[in-house]
């Protein structure tokens, strides 16, 4: 009964309070903005003491403010009584989207409780958890999506600090889709000043180089090819035990690479003036190694991997520079493929263009009135790339690496001392590198084993493994031929044993005739033996004969003329 009676209460309440609004809503019909407002307002002071009081003292306040402001004068004296406020107690750092610190910022923010408080995010795309090795892997294992703070302003706190993020996205070529992303960082605090920020800061690239100790991040040019893709692919790191090269070929290079980033090294090349790079070409056949083993040199010393592909459609000389400009003072810039980007000394004006012939058989493109077209100039040249390697504002520190099939293409002056100070061949497999492979691939623990798998044996392996390299004829198979098969076979390796020399034949003749697996199945099934067709004459004469032997009236007899050489 309580209940009801206060619910009837409330109810007559609120019957009362909508029966004062629609009375003065009624008495306001028909008169101007004016009347309106003027009746309005008595009403409010009328309604009771504190709200004559609170309005009483707010609106003389609020029409003066609004009256001062209306003075540009007033502003800007304002404006710098702010500035010189903030100078004294506000500290600020702002971060460019090209910077690395980025996008390391946006995931460490995202990562702790700030995306919690904004009400505004963006999705960054799918986080995939890491998976456990000791759990069985789950192919209905789905990714969780990834959030970061969007444009705006949001406060969070370090050290008992306060500190305010801002993120201002603006867009700045609509036809391109480029933008700027840059990312504020201030504190008010008169008496920590940036120091609160650059600790801040610290503990962001602190905690990132922890979480990202034992991966290897490969980083790529975004589709418009100004500046590197905001997040890097991150793989766990190649040991350099995965990659079989002959013998002292992997412990020279890692050699020359470690004593290349020690610290006397560097100082020991500005002492002296000379440039402080580094630069290899790793030449080869496909499937040598050349690319694995520069993933487990950068993994062995804990480098980040730059791929730039110089035959990309958006890549020019200054989009080129751009991305160097942006690189580290540590990582590994990889060229791979370089001979197919078709860069030579005759490319130094490379352009594409969209010729038109003209009436007078000229390549040239012109208007209508007929004045030439200038066309701006698409890929990268070798004066370009020249410039980059080892130009006046070239960055220092960095390990160059390119991969090629056909060095032989490659201009000299791309490949001269100074630009590639080594040039390492990656050959087919030896009969040593094939039984370290076969090792690798058959040297399982407990944990590795599939179910119903038997290990090998320590006595048998070595045996083993010398046969298998024994079967293969010397240097005729790739690295990536020899491991291809081996795991084709992981869970046998005495078939892998037995079946290699034949996979080997078969191997060399297919290369030796230049074919691929599918134009070796094609011409197999060519090569089997098939009945002759017969010819169009033949098949004419049999019709010919037939019919004229079973027709009698002419009107079917001319028929059958026209059923003759229409025959298929």
């Amino acid at each position: 009964m309580p209940t009801q009676s206060l619910t009837k209460s409330s109810l007559r309440r609120l019957r009362a309070l909508y029966l004062l609004l629609y009375n003065a809503t009624r008495a306001m019909e028909g008169r101007s903005p004016v009347d309106v407002l003027v009746q309005f307002s008595n009403f409010m002071l009328n309604t009771g003491p504190f709200l004559h009081t609170v309005i009483s003292t707010i609106t003389p306040w609020a029409l003066l403010i609004t009256a001062i402001t209306e003075h540009k004068w007033v502003c800007e004296a304002f404006g710098a009584i702010t500035g010189t406020i903030n100078s004294f107690f506000l500290s600020q750092v702002v971060i460019d989207s090209n910077a690395p610190l980025h996008r390391l910022l946006l995931r460490f923010l995202a990562s702790e409780t700030l995306t919690e408080r904004v009400r505004t995010l963006r999705l960054d795309g799918l986080a995939w958890e890491e998976w456990d090795p000791e759990e069985h892997y789950d192919p209905k294992s789905k990714g969780k999506m990834a959030f970061a703070p969007d444009a705006g302003s949001y406060s969070f706190y370090f050290e008992g600090h306060r500190l305010n993020f801002e993120r201002r996205i603006t867009q700045v070529d609509t036809f391109k889709g480029a933008i700027q992303d840059h990312i504020l960082i201030s504190c008010m605090n008169p008496f920590a000043g940036p120091s609160v920020i650059k600790r801040f800061l610290d503990h962001v690239l602190e905690k990132s180089a922890t979480e990202r100790r034992s991966k290897t991040t490969m980083w790529r040019p975004e589709r418009t090819g100004w500046k590197w893709y905001g997040e890097g692919v991150s793989r766990h790191a190649r040991d350099l035990t995965a990659v079989e090269l002959e013998q002292g070929t992997k412990e020279s290079l890692v050699k020359d690479v470690e004593a290349y980033l020690h610290a006397r090294t560097r100082n020991y090349y500005i002492n002296r003036g000379i440039p402080w790079r580094r630069g290899f070409l790793f030449w080869g056949p496909p499937g040598t190694g050349k690319t694995s083993f520069t993933t487990a040199l950068a993994g062995h010393f804990e480098l980040d991997i730059y791929l730039i592909g110089l035959s990309s459609s958006t890549l020019d000389d200054q989009r080129l520079e751009s991305l160097f400009a942006a690189l580290p003072g540590r990582c590994i810039v990889l060229f791979e493929d370089i001979d197919s980007a078709g860069i030579r000394r005759g490319d130094m004006c490379s352009v594409k263009r969209a010729m038109a012939k003209g009436e007078n058989g000229s390549d040239m493109r012109t208007d209508e009135e007929g004045n030439p077209l200038e066309i701006d100039p698409v890929g990268v040249t070798l004066a370009g790339l020249l410039n980059v390697l080892d130009g006046v504002d070239s960055v220092e520190g960095r390990i160059v690496i390119m991969t090629s099939n056909n060095p032989n293409s490659l201009d000299e002056a791309l490949v001269r001392r100074g630009r590639i100070d080594r040039k390492i061949e990656f050959r087919f497999a030896s009969r040593s590198v094939s039984a370290a492979l076969f090792k690798r691939v058959y040297c399982k623990s407990q944990e590795e084993l599939l179910p119903g798998e038997a290990p090998l044996d320590e006595a048998e392996m070595h045996p083993l493994a010398n046969e298998f390299a024994s079967s293969l004829p010397e240097n005729a198979l790739t690295p990536a031929e020899v491991l291809g098969f081996l795991l084709d076979n992981r869970t046998d390796p005495k078939a892998a044993v037995a079946g290699m020399p034949a996979h080997a034949r078969e191997v060399v003749k297919r290369r030796a005739q230049g074919l691929n697996v599918a134009r070796q199945e094609e011409e197999e099934q060519q090569e089997e033996p098939q009945d002759e067709p017969p010819t169009f004459l033949m098949k004419a004469a049999l019709a010919q004969w037939t019919l004229w032997s079973t027709l009698k009236s002419q009107s079917r007899r001319q028929q059958a003329v026209r059923d003759i050489f229409l025959f298929p």
